[in-house]
């Protein structure tokens, strides 16, 4: 009951769950586009495999795990339609200090992408979300996101290569190429104290690339907005990201 006042409430998370020990979901409440159920026992799955459950199981009290932002599986594939996730997890534990398992939450990333296509839908160039390895979350397109997912292949890396490795290498900053001006900035949420397990696409990177052909016109009006932008990006991710550890830490503090 508490979960499913708490899923009603905020809005923001597809799944919130209970798994035991031996990766078995001993609750499960899902949000079902705003109409908030508890799933029956026979209902319930076995998540023992899955990366998030070995990673957060493996932390000890009061740490939190963020997991790749990527599309949610479900026991059939990858669920349909396409619904990006990021996954929150704690270990929680019994009465005697043993570690009983762990609380999930999934966050419904598209929150997320909404709020950035908002803030890029009068610019005159492309607001792009990228994971670690260089793959659109959110590309120019959208059959450009999630290629390492779908198997498109299709990514930043190899639509800008002459720039991609700039922008790995250096983080966050500027970079003019052939390929355009670009602006972006990394999140590592490691430096915000969440825990991610190493995966490549365990931190986000937002670019914003103003293509060749735009950069001449009007260049005054450009660079303010560029200005402008870089301020946005540097705290767009990181504010919406500390805002939901602070939320999860406090819950797993409470428990």
């Amino acid at each position: 009951d508490e979960y499913l006042l708490f899923c009603g409430r905020k809005g923001i998370y597809d799944q919130i769950r209970v798994l035991d020990a031996r990766g078995r979901e001993s609750v499960r409440v899902n949000y079902n586009d705003g109409r908030p159920a508890a799933v029956a026992a026979g209902g319930l799955q076995d998540k023992s495999g899955r990366y998030y459950f070995q990673e957060a199981f493996a932390l000890e009290r009061g740490e939190v795990y963020l997991s790749p932002f990527a599309l949610n599986i479900e026991a059939s594939g990858i669920e349909r339609p396409l619904k990006p996730t990021m996954r929150f997890a704690t270990p929680v534990f019994d009465a005697s200090g043993r570690k009983a398992g762990i609380l999930l939450l999934n966050y419904l990333g598209a929150k997320l992408l909404r709020k950035l296509d908002g803030s890029a839908s009068n610019l005159p160039g492309n607001l792009m979300l990228l994971n670690g390895g260089g793959w659109w979350l959110n590309g120019p397109r959208p059959e450009d996101d999630w290629g390492f997912m779908l198997g498109t292949g299709r990514s930043f890396r190899a639509g800008y290569p002459e720039s991609w490795p700039e922008i790995a290498r250096l983080g966050q900053g500027k970079l003019r190429t052939r390929e355009g001006l670009f602006v972006f900035k990394v999140f590592a949420p490691a430096t915000s104290g969440l825990k991610t397990g190493g995966h490549d696409g365990s931190f986000l990177r937002i670019v914003y690339l103003v293509p060749g052909e735009k950069l001449f016109s009007p260049s005054r009006r450009l660079l303010h907005t560029l200005l402008a932008l870089a301020r946005v990006i540097e705290s767009l991710l990181a504010a919406l990201l500390w805002l939901l550890w602070r939320q999860e830490r406090a819950r797993a503090r409470s428990r």
